[in-house]
């Protein structure tokens, strides 16, 4: 209920802006200072040329004018008028409302409004424009709950109190690509492809843990179908050998893929954009931790020598699925500035297959030499695990991007670059060691692009 009430909340915010516009449209009316996107290519305001013609003079005649049958027609003299005044150039401080006009005049060749013409150009004959911009957007995953990476436990000994902790994954900020690609009809309508790539692997290595007694633990974190890995193992405590190497790691990787149909609609300085479509992510969070032993130790009297007391893990799970996008982007342009403050919504819901897995390979080799007779070989290879089938689940997105935009015009070609704070939530995309929680991104998005 309440994904299906942001909806609506997303809807109604977009009539509300509409309504905005439209308001602003009819104060400006109302002010005088509204003209439209087709004047854009008028030229500056002239005062109407004053046309000053000059007195005709006709010389005095003493005769008496002859009667009305025996006149002659009157004849025509060439009169020459005087050069037209040229009004002299308006300055717009003396004149507010040539001022205004030349403001709102300048402010439309902005980022937003139909770039000039180009009736050589294939898509300038059918008021088609391009636009094609990329850049990199540095996030940094926060997992709900956090990432955990290893559990420590120590039982309480003497003076010192039990301990159990669970150490998470640090994950630092990734620099990840974005490209993003348009077409746009005059007409306002247009269509749009996005991409968004994101992969991050993140380590941990445990330190010694500095027990002589050896009765600190490190364990990985549970999963379903496995045992999991411990430090000392088992074979370590039996035969005394203690050279344990730990690594635990993770990884996320994200495609996202959108394709929509948008429309573009002007009010005074402000720009509202609306779109909806489909997008596609395929979502993958693994998690892998591995340990290694090796040394001489000793069994009673006999030498035992391992060449490998080793634990692989490799769990996690991914997500692939397709659903419905929408999206109310708002561009506010600052005067004359040639900047532009920008605000982007974005809401997803996607429904697609998940699949978790988890598999553990455990190895044991080496031997026992015993003083005196047979020597023992030592060699065991264990594998399990378990894999589940696909299950259908239905994965919510939400996404808040707002920043500033500034923007040049040479020629046909607009270029442009904007710089952003962007937020993500992925509701139940989990971690990768927990399928239920939430998993967010926060950053910066970093834009440059052209249109034409």
């Amino acid at each position: 209920m309440c994904r299906i009430a942001g909806m609506f909340m997303l809807a109604g915010l977009w009539m509300t802006l509409v309504n905005i516009c439209w308001a602003d449209d009819l104060a400006s009316l109302r002010r005088g200072t509204y003209f439209q996107e087709a004047e854009d290519d008028m030229p500056p305001l002239q005062a109407r040329p004053a046309a000053a013609l000059a007195p005709v003079s006709r010389p005095a005649s003493t005769e008496a004018p002859p009667a009305p049958a025996e006149m002659p027609p009157a004849p025509v003299e060439q009169v020459n008028p005087a050069p037209a005044a040229v009004a002299p150039a308006i300055d717009p401080a003396a004149d507010p409302v040539y001022g205004n006009l030349l403001m709102e005049q300048h402010a439309y060749v902005t980022r937003f409004d139909p770039l000039p013409p180009c009736p050589d150009c294939f898509l300038g004959r059918y008021g088609l424009h391009l636009y094609l911009d990329g850049g990199i957007n540095m996030v940094q995953p926060i997992f709900e709950g956090g990432s955990a990476a290893y559990r420590l436990s120590r039982p309480a000994t003497g003076g010192s109190p039990a301990l159990f902790q669970t150490h998470n994954f640090d994950n630092d900020l990734a620099f990840t690509p974005r490209i993003e690609f348009g077409i746009e009809h005059d007409s306002g309508w247009g269509f749009r492809m996005e991409w968004w790539h994101f992969d991050q692997d993140t380590a941990t290595l445990p330190t010694a843990l500095g027990d002589a007694t050896h009765k600190t633990t490190i364990s990985s974190i549970p999963f379903a179908g496995i045992l999991g890995l411990t430090s000392p193992s088992a074979a370590s405590l039996q035969y005394g050998v203690f050279h344990d190497r730990l690594d635990f790691a993770s990884r996320v990787q994200l495609d996202r893929w959108d394709w929509e149909l948008f429309k573009e609609l002007h009010c005074g300085p402000w720009t509202l954009i609306g779109s909806t479509g489909l997008r596609y992510v395929h979502l993958v969070e693994q998690y892998t931790a591995t340990r290694f032993n090796a040394g001489t130790g000793r069994l009673g009297q006999a030498t035992v020598t391992l060449t490998q007391d080793s634990d692989v893990i490799d769990a996690g799970h991914n997500f692939s699925g397709l659903g419905p996008t929408w999206a109310l982007d708002v561009y506010r342009r600052l005067g004359c500035t040639g900047l532009t403050l920008y605000g982007t919504l974005r809401t997803s819901v996607l429904f697609g297959d998940e699949r978790e897995h988890a598999f553990q390979r455990t190895i044991l080799t080496g031997r026992i030499v015993p003083p005196v007779g047979r020597t023992q070989t030592l060699n065991t290879n264990k594998l399990f695990g378990l894999t589940t089938a696909d299950d259908d689940d239905v994965l919510p997105v939400e996404e808040l991007e707002f920043g500033i935009e500034w923007a040049r015009q040479r020629g046909p070609v607009l270029f442009f670059v904007r710089a952003g704070f962007l937020a993500q939530l992925w509701v139940d995309a989990g971690s990768n060691t927990n399928l239920t929680s939430n998993l967010g991104f926060v950053g910066l998005a970093l834009t440059a692009g052209v249109a034409f």
